[in-house]
């Protein structure tokens, strides 16, 4: 049988009886399982809760020289954050102790943390010349998160442990365990910061001055930002919300899901609306005020979020832009992905791959000087 087929109850018994899990597994819970498909009844979870679960267990059994391969990510983040004020360190890391350490507390006060951050801090990655290095930290860091969660999950702790009465039940008198709830919303979690690492780590990361894009704007009409304006004020309520919030959100409350807005009021009820920027600054190519006009211009771009149901690892017929909180990457039907702050870029390169293909490339056989070989892939080592 297949890995990717493998049933879920065989995958289990290989974890508990030889502490492995297949070739690829890792892969199958980022993106081949639905995020948002309906719990089952009987043990109120879904398909990616269970991968997430085996997954984070399959860390707690690994060699030790592989978990300490992993660079501390509270240390990195503390102490060489080269090219970050002291108090932007600080504010992804909340304590000096490892995750190893931690109460279950502390574990989620440090998990949500995260959530709520990593947009700013994704934001200032284009801008960082240590980004490799600040991501591998906070690769580290919510690893170490992840493997702890499997440690909380596989055994009955005391409350000394298990110091959350919200995210914990009594199995006996001082013997406590996880939630169902928590874990659940922690899988969630996990699933999304792993899922914008990934992102990050397997883009094209296209300089702001790769092209010149100043021409683009002329075909940006006033009817086209005025016909937008849901969508720009859809994609700003997006844009404040933590890591894997949406998801949370529709995972608590099942059925109940109408519009965005839910969940930003459901964090933030004080949130009031983003002016739109006027059409002149169009060139300044915001995201989030340019990405709802190009979506008029060319509404056959899908639109997927960062919890929906998507395999970006291989290719597809269609061009996707993909929104996570702090970053709007632009996917082609080769799988490639290609990020840029300034969205404009990334409108060049989709409209130089149309002008390509018109012309009779073929993503095999491109020629010289076509986009293909303009661009260096830019990848960094990462644990899965």
């Amino acid at each position: 049988m297949p890995d990717g087929q493998q049933g879920l109850a065989g995958l289990n018994r290989g974890l508990e009886e030889n502490g492995e899990l297949p070739l690829g597994t890792w892969h199958r819970w980022l993106w081949k399982c639905d995020p948002q498909a309906p719990l089952a009844k009987r043990v109120a979870v879904n398909e990616m809760h269970l991968m997430g679960l085996l997954l984070c267990r399959f860390w707690t059994m690994c060699d030790s020289t592989v978990q300490h391969a992993m660079q501390n990510g509270v240390t990195v983040l503390r102490n060489h954050h080269t090219t970050w004020p002291e108090h932007e360190a600080e504010r992804l890391v909340l304590m000096q102790k490892k995750p190893e350490d931690m109460t279950l507390r502390e574990l989620r006060d440090t998990v949500d943390n995260l959530a709520i951050e990593f947009p700013a801090f994704a934001a200032r990655l284009h801008s960082d010349e240590n980004a490799g290095e600040h991501m591998a930290a906070i690769e580290a860091l919510v690893t170490q998160c992840f493997t702890r969660l499997g440690i909380l999950t596989a055994a009955i702790h005391s409350d000394s442990v298990l110091d959350d009465p919200m995210a914990a039940e009594q199995t006996d008198p001082g013997r406590f365990k996880l939630t169902k709830a928590f874990i659940r919303r922690s899988i969630c979690t996990f699933l999304a910061l792993f899922r914008n690492m990934y992102m990050w780590k397997n883009a094209t990361h296209i300089r702001a001055d790769t092209a010149d894009v100043s021409s683009l704007t002329q075909v940006f009409k006033k009817h086209h930002v005025e016909a937008s304006n849901d969508d720009f004020h859809t994609l700003c309520m997006y844009a404040t919300l933590p890591i894997g919030a949406l998801l949370t959100y529709k995972t608590d409350f099942p059925g109940m899901y109408n519009h965005i807005s839910q969940v930003v009021y459901f964090h933030n009820s004080k949130y009031e609306r983003r002016q739109r920027p006027k059409i002149e600054e169009i060139p300044k190519g915001d995201p989030l005020h340019v990405l709802p006009a190009i979506m008029q211009l060319h509404p056959d771009i899908a639109l997927v979020y960062e919890s929906d149901d998507m395999d970006i690892t291989k290719p597809s017929t269609e061009w996707k832009w993909a929104v996570f909180p702090g970053m709007i990457y632009l996917i082609d039907p080769e799988a490639h992905v290609y990020h840029s702050p300034n969205i404009l870029q990334l409108y060049w390169v989709y409209l130089e791959r149309q002008r390509e293909k018109q012309q009779g490339h073929t993503h095999a056989h491109r020629a010289p000087g076509t986009l293909a070989a303009r661009f260096k892939r830019q990848r960094t080592d990462c644990v899965y």
